[in-house]
């Protein structure tokens, strides 16, 4: 994928919109001689830095919050708290965020919060920030407000759906991984070869691997209130199948240990045949967020149901018979969940690729 967000890490661009940002304001307290210089540049930095949802209503969010605690600040200044007093009620505060409510609340809020505390923090140990006329103070929050806005619409600004697919390669790219783990261990199922067997290390290294992928990357901006209402529904629907897709693999995974390999040995081929068909289809949605190209299936004439029956045939000739077991047997149970579980991972990819 060919874009600012292959070649400026998310992290990058904003020091880079905040670098600018610095630039634009100290610019202008220079040559305007602004008696709150700190406050416009301190303004102008965050709110350069709004997550990438509803920016600018979370730039108007910001800045009421730096009004607060600014009319806060100077609350504390008017009413001459010792500075030991001020500090007390500052950390008293920062305990009470810290141990009751941090946990109760989402990244945004903890965000919104914490600026809000930041700007607390400078009010009782910097008080000659609030030397100042009132009336100069609130000026420069507003210019600081005008610039940090303009910067994050105009320097590099958040373009949806490269932030969307920048969040979900990591993610296809691991249940790739995944997926040839989970191949290797059916086809070493069906064979004596311990050369092709995946060791434990490496199937709780996979599942490892997504859970802190889906924790550093996934998308949580889409779900959030006032996201873009002409991409909400495309986005939502593509993460609710997606997570779907994660949590199949992490069943069929671990019902494919609960059975008995040699009891169904016969079947694994057929089992990784289709889990490599599988991951045919998720190479298709890699190559498409990647390169933004519908790439086009190995076999044109495969209408992705040929394997499938071809599995479920062989397991009702090996369930036939043995009806009574499945109310005794974990193995039977077992393969009659891990062809559902194909079955839907099947699906959920089909709709997914018929979206792009």
């Amino acid at each position: 994928m060919t874009s600012v967000y292959t070649k400026f890490p998310y992290l990058l661009r904003r020091l880079l919109r905040a670098a600018v940002a610095i630039l634009i304001a100290w610019a202008i307290t220079h040559y305007f001689t602004l008696n709150s210089g700190a406050w416009l540049m301190l303004t102008a930095i965050i709110t350069s830095q709004p997550i990438r949802h509803a920016p600018l209503k979370q730039s108007v969010i910001l800045f009421f919050i730096i009004m607060l605690a600014m009319l806060f600040g100077y609350g504390l200044m008017l009413v001459s708290l010792p500075y030991q007093v001020a500090l007390f009620i500052f950390l008293g505060l920062f305990t009470i965020y810290l141990i009751f409510i941090y946990r109760l609340l989402t990244k945004k809020h903890i965000f919104y919060l914490s600026c809000f505390l930041f700007m607390m923090l400078l009010a009782t140990v910097l008080p000659m920030w609030f030397a100042t006329s009132i009336d100069n103070m609130l000026l420069a929050v507003i210019i600081g407000a005008v610039i940090g806005t303009l910067c994050h619409r105009w320097i590099f600004p958040s373009k949806l759906a490269d932030a969307f697919r920048y969040d979900l390669l990591p993610i296809l790219h691991a249940l790739a991984t995944y997926a040839d783990t989970i191949i290797q261990g059916f086809k070493q199922s069906g064979t004596d070869d311990i050369t092709v067997l995946p060791t434990v290390g490496s199937r709780l290294s996979d599942q490892y691997k997504i859970e802190t992928i889906l924790q550093r990357h996934y998308p949580e901006w889409v779900y959030e209130i006032g996201f873009n209402p002409g991409l909400r529904g495309g986005f939502r629907f593509f993460l609710i199948h997606l997570e779907y897709v994660i949590d199949l693999f992490f069943a069929l995974d671990n019902q494919r240990q609960r059975a008995d390999a040699a009891i169904y040995r016969d079947m694994s081929p057929l089992f990784a045949t289709v889990m490599e068909k599988n991951k045919e289809l998720l190479l298709v949605l890699i190559n498409f967020f990647e390169k933004n190209v519908l790439s086009e299936i190995n076999d044109a004439n495969s209408d992705f149901t040929d394997d499938m029956q071809k599995l479920e045939q062989a397991l009702r000739e090996m369930t036939a018979g043995n009806l009574e077991l499945l109310n005794i047997s974990d193995t039977y149970l077992a393969l009659t969940a891990m062809f559902r579980d194909i079955k839907d991972i099947r699906q959920l990819l089909l709709q997914l690729v018929a979206a792009l």
